[in-house]
């Protein structure tokens, strides 16, 4: 069995702190600060928090170790950490009456989120679209309007561009899609060929015309706010 000093040179061979057993986050940043040189200050609040395991750099650590915290990295002249401020938990954003604030998932450039498609009759499915202010409609595979029971009665045709070219498309609405516990109503769709679709499903102006729209990119956050 490999021994605590030999799980902890292995940590050092690949660049990763490795937190001591039993130790918080406190008494691991101090430790690095002590090893380092750096001066510390308002670590008292990190007491109780658990250690974290972080690689990188000096200062990719420290990022790591305190992405919950909002603090401070002041460094040297020469370019090395020279001090640490820790100022306090980050808080959770909370949305206004009048906002919807939904955490993304970057994929590239681009951030996507989890929405749930509701058909007329309540049929409800869960996919992940691409935020994308270019589309003018909310874009799904044409499978999807089978599964949420969509008459195609009342879809019409329409040939869209998009950025592989031109397509062909069916164009109808959703009864509703709910992002970020918000539901809204009466949501324009064009339905695409599954093979000219692919896994490139897009949330469009359809649904964002109706808020202002911020991205975070930082923090990976979409902020909604309703337009009056």
């Amino acid at each position: 069995m490999q021994s605590e000093f030999g799980k902890l040179m292995l940590a050092a061979s690949i660049g990763l702190t490795a937190p001591v057993a039993g130790a918080d986050l406190k008494s691991q940043l101090e430790s690095l600060a002590d090893e380092h040189g750096i001066v510390l200050s308002g670590e008292a609040v990190l007491a109780g928090a658990s250690a974290v395991a972080a690689k990188g750099d000096i200062a990719e650590r420290i990022k790591q170790m305190l992405s919950g915290f909002n603090h401070v990295v002041v460094h040297s002249p020469q370019g090395a950490v020279s001090r640490v401020m820790v100022l306090g938990a980050v808080r959770p954003a909370s949305a206004l009456p009048d906002q919807i604030v939904i955490n993304t998932k970057r994929l590239g450039r681009h951030h996507a989120l989890t929405a749930t498609l509701i058909g007329a009759d309540g049929a409800e499915i869960e996919r992940q679209l691409i935020v994308d202010t270019g589309s003018t409609f909310v874009v799904l595979p044409i499978s999807l309007a089978d599964s949420l029971h969509i008459d195609s009665a009342n879809l019409s045709f329409r040939e869209l561009q998009t950025v592989a070219g031109r397509v062909k498309a069916q164009i109808g609405n959703l009864h509703a899609l709910r992002i970020g516990g918000r539901e809204l109503r009466n949501v324009a769709a064009a339905f695409i060929a599954d093979a000219d679709i692919g896994d490139n499903l897009l949330l469009g102006m359809s649904v964002l015309d109706r808020f202002q729209v911020t991205f975070q990119d930082r923090e990976d956050r979409l902020i909604l706010t309703f337009r009056n």
